[in-house]
């Protein structure tokens, strides 16, 4: 957030403003962007990952209560672009998507006594994407656009172990998966050599290469 205030600042104060580029134009750009995302994440499955990470240490979870606790977070982006014309740009980014977080109550047995057990898991899917957009003027100040790109990304699981209310271990993975990025967008110039974009974006089986992202964006855009 204070990238994207420092970003309007700059932008707002500079002299040589009037011979920027408006919406339109031939360059390099910078974006920075604020994301509503969501992960379309399952209970099952990171029931099916709590019950793995206590059998790793021979425990076998007899019952327990889960929830999925968030699955809605803010994430980030920031990008650098390349608009070739006013029809089409290359931007490579890095993203953040905000993290998903599970919990568990239950019992535990390694097969002599039994535990009270908790467990505290969360899903974090970052990386680098890279991304064609199609744009579609429709007049000097506003355009729609079309995205189409690759997420490089990778989805950090920590899992958090607690037996009779004791810290027992952590446990650390991560997983890598390539995951299609579609995207549509509505631009407009606030200004020459600025302009803000709303859009919609999803990532096909972005997190653990089971659930998709999907999430509402807005961003600020400043060509040199």
């Amino acid at each position: 957030m204070k990238l994207m205030v420092a970003v309007m600042a700059v932008g707002a104060g500079s002299q040589a403003m009037a011979a920027m580029p408006g919406l339109y134009f031939a360059g390099f750009y910078m974006d920075s962007t604020l994301a509503y995302a969501t992960a379309d994440a399952k209970l099952a499955g990171f029931d099916a990952a709590m019950q793995s990470a206590w059998g790793e240490y021979g425990g076998e979870v007899l019952e327990f209560q889960s929830e999925i606790t968030e699955k809605t977070d803010i994430g980030f982006a920031f990008a650098l672009g390349y608009q070739f014309n006013q029809y089409l740009t290359a931007e490579l980014a890095y993203l953040d998507m905000g993290t998903v977080h599970h919990q568990s109550t239950g019992t535990v047995t390694e097969g002599v006594s039994t535990y009270r057990s908790d467990t505290f898991m969360s899903a974090k899917t970052k990386g680098p994407m890279l991304s064609v957009i199609g744009v579609w003027p429709l007049g000097e100040a506003w355009a729609v656009d079309a995205r189409a790109g690759m997420l490089f990304g990778s989805t950090k699981v920590k899992t958090q172990l607690y037996l009779d209310q004791i810290f027992f271990d952590q446990v650390n993975d991560s997983d890598n998966k390539n995951s299609v990025v579609l995207s549509a967008g509505l631009n407009w110039a606030m200004s020459p050599g600025t302009a803000i974009r709303a859009g919609y974006q999803r990532m096909s089986k972005a997190m653990i290469g089971e659930y998709d992202i999907s999430a509402w964006t807005l961003g600020l855009k400043y060509a040199w």
